[in-house]
């Protein structure tokens, strides 16, 4: 059975045998979606799996050294494939690209400045991660921030433009006020946006009415992601592939964890258990991960068809 968000709260504080806690619940919340977010990450779930598709063009960059980037998907967290897509050529040309780690993407092409070389089809690409929010020049508007969590009430900075020749950068500090709107001022373009400490929801910048950048509750700064590619493209293309997305993290009490069979819903729990444990100086957190670890390997053993789930006998808590 699907459990929500309360349900495994409650489950937690129970085990670590201090259901009526509200600081190590508050804890338990943001652990429980430090879970998730590690279990999709390093399981291949369909729910996460989504298509991309994206223009590339030969519209130069203002730093000439440094690659080529195009903006990717701001909820990516790993790149499963890649192809160009061709339209000039005939028949139209779908080439896949060579999806390579990013520091070896730039030790392999650094060197050799990247706008010196000859523009050709792309053939090599690699995710990067860059501090700040992505720039998009529309005109002055009016910015605003909030969270996905009632109980956020701390300080947030943000920098960005306020002039029309963006000479002159800004800093607003304002404090959360849950998933109120707090309002930042007008600018022309955002810059950065960082917060206090872990929060237990996101905290979320928006232009007018629309999104613009989301800060996860572990991270202290906005970030946004590219792909680098290699080399410069020569002429228009479509950039096509597959991703796999950051998963919504759980903040109402009635929310379940999108994606997460009910058979590894232990895992989560297990994890938070035992982290509880290990910040309440309580012994039992390694029964906590003897049983997460069980129950990852019973989820493998059942993703992967071998037999039946293994019955391993329980450990209870002392």
């Amino acid at each position: 059975m699907q459990k929500s968000f309360l349900m495994m709260q409650d489950l937690c504080l129970a085990q670590m045998r201090r259901p009526n806690d509200p600081t190590l619940r508050e804890w338990t919340k943001f652990w429980l979606n430090e879970e998730f977010m590690d279990f999709v990450a390093h399981n291949d779930l369909p729910a996460f799996n989504h298509r991309f598709s994206v223009t590339v063009d030969t519209t130069v960059q203002s730093d000439l050294t440094t690659f080529q980037e195009v903006p990717a998907p701001c909820d990516i967290i790993k790149l499963y494939s890649a192809k160009i897509y061709d339209a000039v050529v005939s028949p139209p040309a779908h080439t896949p690209m060579k999806i390579i780690p990013l520091m070896e993407f730039e030790r392999k092409f650094t060197g050799e400045n990247p706008a010196d070389g000859e523009p050709d089809t792309p053939l090599y690409i690699a995710l990067r991660r860059l501090e700040g929010i992505r720039s998009a020049t529309l005109g002055v508007a009016a910015f605003t921030v909030e969270s996905s969590s009632t109980e956020d009430t701390g300080e947030v900075t943000f920098v960005g433009y306020a002039d029309s020749l963006f000479q002159t950068q800004t800093k607003v500090v304002a404090t959360l006020n849950g998933t109120s709107t707090v309002a930042l001022g007008s600018f022309y373009e955002p810059i950065s946006l960082s917060k206090e400490g872990a929060t237990v929801g996101n905290i979320i910048l928006k232009r007018a009415t629309v999104s613009v950048v989301e800060i996860l509750p572990w991270e202290v700064s906005a970030y946004h992601a590219v792909y680098q590619i290699y080399p410069y493209a020569d002429q228009t293309y479509t950039l096509t592939g597959l991703y796999k997305r950051r998963p919504p993290l759980m903040s109402s009490n009635s929310d379940i964890p999108f994606g997460v069979p009910d058979n590894a819903l232990e895992i989560l729990i297990q994890g938070t258990v035992m982290k509880g444990l290990q910040v309440i100086e309580d012994g039992d957190w390694q029964v906590a991960k003897k049983l997460q670890d069980e129950e990852k390997i019973n989820f493998l053993r059942s993703l992967r068809g071998i037999g039946e789930e293994q019955d391993y006998p329980r450990v209870e808590f002392g």
